[in-house]
C-alpha cells in the first residue's frame, strides 16, 4: 500500500503511480489565488503554454481537468475548453467555458486577439502594392537575392519570401 502525498490516504499502488486519484494529482500543481484571478498551473506546460500532467500513463491537459472536476462531468464530445482570460496556463474553473472551435474563434475575435496573416490585410503594413510589385519583379529577374531585396525595402527576408511565394500580398493593388 502506498500513501498519497496530496490527501495522505492509502491506496493500492498500480505501477509508478504517485497519487491516489486524478483530483489529488491535479491539486498538487494548481496555484489557487483569489476567486477572480488566474490560477497559474505550476506543473509542466506544453509549447502553447497549456498545463499538463501524466496520471496512470495518460496525458491530461490541466485546464480540461479543472473544468471536469468543477462540473463533475467530462468535457462534452466535440467541444473544447476555452479561457475567458486568454491565459493558457490558467486553471481557475471560473475562467473556463466549454465551446465549439467557432465559439472560441468568436470569443478571440471579440477580444481582438485574432491573428492577422499580414500582407494587404494588415493594419501594420510597411509596403504598398507598388513596392510589392517591384519586389516580385526584381526577384524574377534572378539578378538580386531575397536578402538584398529585404534590405533595400527595409523589411524582413521572411516578408520577401512570403510575397514571392504568394503567401501574403496575393493581389497587390498597383497604382
Amino acid at each position: 500500500m502506498k500513501i498519497c502525498p496530496s490527501c495522505k490516504l492509502g491506496f493500492e499502488n498500480q505501477g509508478r503511480q504517485e497519487y491516489c486519484s486524478l483530483k489529488c494529482h491535479f491539486s498538487e500543481c494548481e496555484n489557487k489565488q483569489a476567486p477572480n484571478e488566474c490560477w497559474p498551473w505550476i506543473g509542466q506546460t506544453n509549447k502553447a503554454g497549456y498545463g499538463f500532467f501524466v496520471h496512470n500513463n495518460e496525458k491530461h491537459l490541466a485546464h480540461r481537468v479543472a473544468f471536469t472536476l468543477r462540473n463533475q462531468m467530462p468535457v462534452p464530445e466535440g467541444l473544447m475548453i476555452c479561457h475567458r482570460c486568454d491565459n493558457p496556463p490558467c486553471v481557475n474553473p471560473q475562467h473556463l467555458f466549454s465551446g465549439t472551435p467557432a465559439d472560441n474563434a468568436h470569443d478571440r475575435a471579440l477580444k481582438r486577439r485574432h491573428w492577422n496573416k499580414g500582407g494587404e490585410t494588415s493594419t501594420n503594413k510597411k509596403l504598398s502594392g507598388n513596392y510589392v510589385y517591384q519586389i516580385k519583379t526584381n526577384y524574377l529577374t534572378g539578378k538580386i537575392t531575397m536578402r538584398q531585396i529585404a534590405v533595400f525595402f527595409g523589411v524582413a527576408e521572411s516578408t520577401v519570401q512570403r510575397i514571392v511565394r504568394g503567401i501574403s500580398w496575393k493581389n497587390p493593388v498597383v497604382q
